[in-house]
């Protein structure tokens, strides 16, 4: 992969001014320093993709930072409340594809894609839309010149493959995010972790990963962490000595009032009379 980066002019005609490139192309970084606020770059407009190829890059934004592993990208607005960055420990590197661009209807693909996903984007190497964007890179590469529309032309069938891409994905691909939920809650639900926690690490926004569990699995992420814990404390209530505030700390609960009022609710009995209970029946 030869990386590079190219910019395109000829942005003032009906056509470009409804959607346009500045400049896009495909960069390895490594340790060096590649730090960018995107609230202070009061000079730069438009509308940033950056998808990750290769390595991990990280992005700050909404109180969280999520890793930017093979597969995901951000888009965000400019100026944006966040940073994306390489990380500082020796050998980290990232390699990436971006597109920077605007337009009198770029808006609309943006508010229509991050209401889907939100600012952090899941689609395979081998999508339509990222298979696109390196052919239409290596044609620039190798000498592609741009006519007066084939700006516009290729940023629109770019961002249309992309929501198709986005909507109508593989099956593997659209049960990632749920798939990692469960395998994490169910390594990490006797911890103090919470759910934040949990997106952060497995690259995904809240919102995003509860409407795709709900659509999945018909509850939400924490109401599936509690059941696990729910789960937990009866097998330690019914074989164990335990005492009901050593459960509540080993299942994850906050604390043993807490866990106590949690499972009144779901099973209409305290923890200790479901311990009595279950005595007497054995």
């Amino acid at each position: 992969m030869i990386y590079g980066n190219y910019g395109f002019a000829n942005i003032d005609s009906f056509t470009t001014n409804l959607l346009h490139i500045y400049d896009f192309g495909v960069e390895h970084r490594k340790d060096e320093n590649y730090d960018y606020n995107n609230a202070k770059r009061k000079d730069y407009d438009g509308y940033l993709l950056q998808y990750t190829l290769g390595g991990k890059g990280y992005i700050e934004m909404d109180g969280m930072t999520t890793e930017l592993t093979s597969g995901k990208a951000f888009l965000i607005p400019f100026p944006h409340d966040s940073r994306y960055y390489l990380g500082k420990e020796e050998g980290e590197e990232w390699s990436f594809c971006y597109v920077h661009f605007n337009g009198l209807i770029a808006d609309t693909y943006y508010d229509h894609i991050s209401k889907m996903q939100g600012n952090i984007v899941s689609v395979s190497e081998n999508s339509q839309s990222i298979q696109t964007f390196m052919k239409e890179y290596q044609a620039v590469q190798n000498g592609k010149q741009y006519g007066q529309y084939n700006n516009s032309i290729f940023l629109y069938q770019f961002l249309m493959l992309l929501l198709q891409d986005i909507e109508t994905p593989t099956h593997s691909i659209r049960i990632g995010c749920v798939d990692k939920a469960v395998d994490w809650m169910a390594q990490n639900f006797s911890t103090q972790k919470n759910l934040s926690e949990m997106c952060m690490e497995i690259g995904v926004s809240l919102a995003h990963l509860t409407r795709q569990f709900h659509q999945q699995k018909g509850i939400t992420p924490m109401h599936h962490l509690r059941n696990i814990r729910l789960e937990h404390s009866l097998v330690l209530l019914s074989s164990t000595v335990l005492t009901v505030e050593e459960i509540a700390q080993e299942c994850g609960f906050s604390s043993a009032n807490y866990y106590a009022k949690v499972f009144r609710k779901s099973f209409g009995l305290t923890p200790t009379a479901y311990r009595t209970a279950h005595t007497i029946r054995r």
